[in-house]
């Protein structure tokens, strides 16, 4: 036995934990340093191909020149405010107009025609827009020169612009849009897949009830949608597909539901997890889902329009897992117990959490900015890979901690030498069978006391070790038989109990019964080692007439005995 545990205790069961940490830093550092480089080189090349035709865009009738990406401010009582400028004075074949919009519908008039209009309203879950969008206005030569207006109706009263308009070729506008934001595209993948990896592997400790593991699991559940989000902000996903809303609809509803799972984690890792927090922010999330369904039914007030209680919603989570960490780190200071990585984990939580203020600041009013999810990417991937580090040396150390346990209470219930259950388990057996019984849920079972002749005699000639081997073939024989339908208890030296009691516990003793008689008829003589000698005997109890575990034992005994009487008598005559 000690074998055994000491074998458990020298086991690296995290030896890949440093492997795939180092792995993953460096995959990381190569991923977004490649695709800043690769970046910078497209933009640089498409810039000199792609004209830019953000600047010079006046109201109509006025000459004030306006920002178009917060040109929805300017729209008049009417709900709309038209704009225009002028094409350049020559255009090349196969040229558009190309821009990204944000929370605006309007149409697009070049001289005297009407030749873009995106003004209907589709309903949205979201929000009364698709938000934001990808659009491509084709141009011909002969309208260089040509003005150009541009009729604005902002979903949402003073928010929403247009923004990006280039003229070239779509496929380059496309290249370089997707330079642009590839590297978040990729950061947001790789947390992703970081966070479905370890939501795997918690699954698979779910006997390890700590907090620990509850922890990291709500962790992996917020990398998960943190990185939905992510992806969404990263504008890859809106531009590779035709249903922006429903890309819309993931990005708030991750926002709503992710403080539950951020806050649940950083709980976890307190000396002292707090449930109330827990329960707390729980209720928070299903207010806010109540709320938004409601004033979205009532008043068509939309997710969009409720952005400023989800970021409430966020910004109270951020405080408290910053009070955390805070009041760690104190509490580490003050008990002298310094656990570098645990408080590198606070550290990097800290900086998380100031990732976080950074976008929510620069969320905050209308006009989302072009990337809502910068910091906090750095800051979470960052946080990630720390957490890793601290999982490998504190999972690792109690997964070991719960094999020994589980060794412990296996051995408490085990033959060492036959691997067959003991009497303490046959007694708690016996316990469970009483409460079955006297909750009336009775059924037929069957029991089959074994007795191994000639053991003392094997012992006496032989030596203790062949008399270990014939108790050893013996257990190999029960296990053939009566073990393929039922459990199998040691009970002393050479008493041994198989109980049956599954659907038709009849057929299972016959069965058992000759698969025994035909292996004792065939052992072969080997070594002149002694063959193996069974008595036995059986009781019922049935469902209609149960009997107690010591009255089908006293029965099986006398039946066993009666048995071995007769052997003994074959065997002088």
């Amino acid at each position: 036995m000690k074998e055994r545990i000491n074998h458990i205790r020298k086991t690296n069961l995290g030896s890949l934990g440093p492997l795939f940490l180092t792995a993953a830093i460096v995959i990381y550092t190569v991923i977004v340093f490649a695709c800043y480089g690769w970046a910078d080189s497209i933009s640089s090349h498409t810039d000199d191909t792609l004209t830019d035709f953000s600047s010079s865009w006046k109201i109509s009738g006025t000459d004030q020149e306006v920002a178009l990406k917060h040109v929805g401010k300017y729209a008049g009582t009417d709900g709309a405010v038209t704009i225009y400028n002028y094409l350049p004075s020559s255009l090349s074949y196969g040229e558009n107009l190309i821009f990204e919009s944000d929370n605006v519908y309007f149409k697009v008039r070049i001289g005297s025609s009407d030749v873009y209009d995106y003004t209907s309203k589709p309903f949205v879950l979201a929000g009364r827009s698709y938000g934001y969008a990808f659009h491509t206005v084709g141009l011909g030569r002969r309208q260089a020169g040509v003005r150009i207006e541009m009729t604005i109706y902002p979903a949402y009263k003073g928010a929403g612009g247009i923004s990006e308009i280039r003229i070239g070729s779509s496929g380059t506008y496309m290249t370089r849009l997707f330079a642009r934001f590839m590297p978040a595209f990729l950061i947001s993948i790789l947390i992703i897949i970081l966070g479905v990896t370890m939501l795997y592997i918690s699954v698979g400790m779910t006997r390890l009830k700590t907090p620990l593991v509850d922890s990291f699991r709500m962790f992996s559940l917020t990398a998960i949608l943190f990185g939905i989000w992510s992806l969404v902000e990263s504008r890859i996903p809106i531009a590779l597909t035709t249903f922006p809303d429903l890309w819309r609809c993931f990005s708030f509803a991750m926002l709503m539901v992710l403080p539950y799972p951020a806050v649940r984690a950083a709980n976890g890792w307190m000396i002292k997890p707090d449930p109330r927090i827990n329960h707390f922010f729980l209720g928070i999330v299903i207010f806010n889902i109540i709320f938004t369904t409601i004033v979205h039914i009532l008043f068509g007030i939309d997710l969009w329009q409720c952005r400023l209680l989800i970021h409430a919603s966020l910004l109270l989570a951020i405080v408290v897992m910053c009070m955390m960490s805070i009041n760690q780190l104190i509490q580490y200071q003050r008990s002298h117990v310094h656990n570098l990585l645990r408080e590198m984990l606070w550290g990097i939580i800290q900086l998380d959490v100031g990732c976080m203020v950074i976008d929510l600041i620069r969320y905050a009013g209308y006009g989302a900015p072009e990337d809502a999810a910068r910091f906090s990417r750095i800051g979470f991937v960052l946080l990630m890979l720390v957490l890793i580090m601290v999982y490998k040396n504190e999972m690792v150390t109690r997964m070991k901690k719960s094999m020994e346990a589980d060794l412990y209470q296996k051995l408490a219930y085990r033959d060492m030498m036959t691997g067959f259950y003991n009497r303490s388990a046959l007694l708690e057996m016996q316990e469970r069978l009483e409460k079955e019984k006297e909750k009336g849920m009775t059924r037929d079972l069957i029991i089959v006391y074994a007795d191994l002749n000639y053991l003392k005699r094997v012992n006496d000639q032989y030596g203790h070790q062949a008399g270990d081997d014939y108790i050893c073939r013996s257990a190999h024989m029960l296990q053939q038989s009566f073990g393929q339908h039922g459990k199998l208890f040691r009970l002393g030296g050479d008493e041994f109990m198989a109980v049956l009691n599954g659907d038709n516990v009849y057929r299972d003793y016959d069965d058992g019964e000759l698969a025994l008689l035909d292996l004792l008829a065939k052992q072969e003589h080997k070594d002149g080692r002694p063959d193996v000698s069974f008595s036995w005997g059986y009781a019922i109890s049935r469902s209609d007439h149960p009997l107690t575990m010591e009255e089908m034992e006293k029965q099986a005994d006398a039946r066993m005995y009666a048995m071995k009487v007769e052997m003994k008598a074959e065997r002088i005559d």
